[in-house]
């Protein structure tokens, strides 16, 4: 070899590493060489032209049969060295192709490797739907292959790689979705020896999942007046949530449950009651897929209307007694559509007054009465009301009033007949009967429900008839009279006969001087009849005046006794006269003497004129 003046001397050490086989560093059959790079050229300038190296190597040292280029390397690995010692040397050589001196030799004998590498630490990483990948080392550099297939009998094989490594990862493609697989691993070192892994198994990912879940069974339960249950199943595990709100729209959600189940149920809360809601159920699977339900409807719980107040105006008093109700009742989410009303507690309620709340009832009987009402919001829900007790007591009966009894009298063949009319009222009720007792011995002879009534007298004489009346409530006023009936054989005709004594009703014989006075027996109305008995009823004329009198008298006496005015009025008029009955002589002394100041006066008067 040709050596050159001007380069300088190769002086460093070639630096070899281990040449015997070392686990991880160096290995049977590789030699690996490093040096130290020149920095001068022979004549001690300073190298600037380096351009590579060339390495040197043969069976014999000093004779080297391969020569191999390394370039700028200066660590170079000699690979597939036969058994054997082998030398090496390097040279460097400059831009112009000058090349130095041999190095330093460096030799290594290369033992026969017959050892297979050790395969360690297989696993499958990386698994995919169709894909995987195989990672496993070996104690040597070595080659790398996957054998795989569905059954233990594998089947398939990758691609081997040739390249020698110590970390190994084999990607497989192509497999199947959610399939078991069995593998081993094989590495051969660079000696030709193999080595096989036991066999291993993987599955492939399942396919993606792009289908959401299928939601039924959707149910609203537990519903209160501000609360709901909603309750669906999913046939794949998912969460659990439900959106609602009023109108159609869905202005609110429940909190979501990240808990993956089938069966389902979401509290609704906060509600308005008696308020229709829609919803809907969401449920969303592992793989993101959501599934919404169709939408849906329920309707809140519908509060009890709630009573305030009723009264009941008066809540006592006499029969018939007019009772005005009211009620005050309030609906918390509605209004008030029916108002009935039970008057007597009876259960059964007698009258509906729509959304009136004020109703009037007339009680007509005596006791004591519950009454309650019954209110009834839009919704239907009905609050009966506390009763109320109504306390109805009988009425004070007044008893009737007899003004008069009118006899009519008429003579037919040998007997006399009386027909007796009587003039009577009541004032809180009416007459319902008359009991007679026309001969006055204590015996009622007829009992009528109205009058006049006729009895017939079978021989003449003084009678004193009684009348007793009856009002609808059980009182009763009594009346009597004087009646003189003559002998048929002295007289004819017909004529009057008046009333007498009385009782229960303060009148008398006389109708208007009974009417004033307050009593038949009272003894201005005595002194009057005396007059009638003795003087009027002496005469024609008198009887004529007595018969007109007590034609017209009845209803004015009736009138006059219902006005304490009248009677007032009707005593001043009559009191003269009764005193002229009484005494015929002073009141003769005092008429002339009225009468003769009364000519004076109209003397006087002319006089002046």
């Amino acid at each position: 070899m040709p050596k050159f003046v001007r380069l300088l001397a190769f002086t460093a050490v070639l630096a070899i590493s281990a040449v015997m086989l070392v686990p991880g560093a160096g290995w049977a059959g590789d030699a690996t060489l490093s040096w130290t790079a020149p920095g001068t050229n022979t004549n001690g300038s300073a190298l600037t032209d380096l351009s590579g190296y060339k390495l040197y190597y043969g069976t014999q040292s000093g004779s080297y049969s391969k020569t191999l280029d390394v370039g700028n390397a200066t660590t170079y690995r000699v690979q597939s060295l036969s058994a054997g010692s082998y030398y090496f040397a390097v040279t460097a050589y400059n831009s112009a192709g000058r090349e130095s001196a041999y190095s330093t030799e460096a030799a290594k004998t290369i033992v026969a490797d017959v050892t297979a590498p050790v395969v360690s630490g297989v696993y499958a990483s990386s698994i995919a739907t169709d894909s995987v990948k195989i990672n496993w080392m070996t104690n040597e550099p070595a080659t790398s292959q996957v054998e795989y297939g569905m059954t233990a009998s594998l089947g398939y094989s990758t691609t081997a790689d040739a390249s020698y490594l110590t970390t190994h990862i084999q990607p497989i493609s192509g497999l199947a979705p959610s399939t078991t697989y069995y593998f081993r691993v094989k590495s051969i070192d660079e000696a030709g020896n193999i080595a096989v892994s036991a066999n291993f198994t993987f599955t492939t990912a399942a396919p993606a999942d792009t289908v959401p879940p299928v939601i039924s069974n959707v149910q609203v339960t537990d519903i209160t007046s501000t609360s709901a249950v909603v309750t669906w199943t999913t046939d794949e595990l998912a969460t659990s949530q439900v959106d609602f709100g009023t109108g159609g729209s869905f202005t609110a959600t429940t909190p979501l449950k990240t808990g993956l189940t089938t069966v389902h149920s979401a509290l609704l809360d906060g509600l308005q009651s008696y308020s229709t809601y829609n919803f809907k159920a969401i449920s969303s699977d592992s793989a993101g897929n959501t599934a919404v339900s169709v939408s849906g409807t329920f309707t809140t719980a519908n509060q009890l209307p709630a009573v305030n107040s009723v009264s009941a105006t008066p809540l006592s008093g006499m029969a018939p007694m007019l009772v005005e109700f009211a009620a005050s009742v309030a609906d918390p989410d509605g209004v008030i559509v029916k108002y009935e009303w039970d008057f007597d507690g009876d259960g059964v309620y007698d009258q509906d007054t729509g959304a009136a709340a004020a109703v009037s009832h007339t009680y007509d009987s005596v006791g004591t009465y519950l009454a309650k009402v019954r209110a009834t919001d839009n919704g239907g829900a009905a609050v009966v009301s506390e009763p109320v007790t109504i306390s109805v007591e009988s009425a004070v009966n007044k008893p009737p009033v007899v003004v008069s009894i009118l006899g009519t009298v008429a003579q037919n063949g040998n007997s006399v007949s009386i027909t007796f009319d009587v003039s009577a009222s009541d004032p809180n009720g009416v007459i319902v009967k008359f009991d007679w007792d026309f001969d006055g011995n204590g015996t009622i002879d007829a009992t009528t429900s109205s009058a006049p009534a006729l009895y017939t007298y079978e021989s003449s004489g003084t009678y004193t008839p009684v009348v007793t009346v009856t009002d609808d409530q059980g009182g009763t006023a009594t009346l009597s009279t004087s009646v003189d009936v003559p002998d048929v054989s002295a007289t004819s005709g017909a004529g009057s006969v008046s009333s007498g004594s009385g009782s229960s009703g303060g009148s008398g014989g006389c109708f208007i001087a009974t009417a004033a006075y307050g009593s038949y027996l009272d003894p201005h109305v005595q002194v009057l009849r005396g007059f009638r008995d003795n003087v009027l009823m002496e005469n024609p004329i008198g009887r004529s005046f007595v018969d007109f009198y007590y034609r017209v008298s009845p209803p004015m006496a009736d009138f006059i006794a219902r006005h304490e005015t009248l009677r007032t009025a009707a005593r001043i008029a009559l009191t003269p006269i009764v005193y002229a009955i009484e005494y015929p002589a002073p009141a003769a002394s005092l008429a002339f003497l009225i009468a003769g100041i009364a000519v004076m006066a109209r003397v006087n008067r002319r006089r002046v004129l």
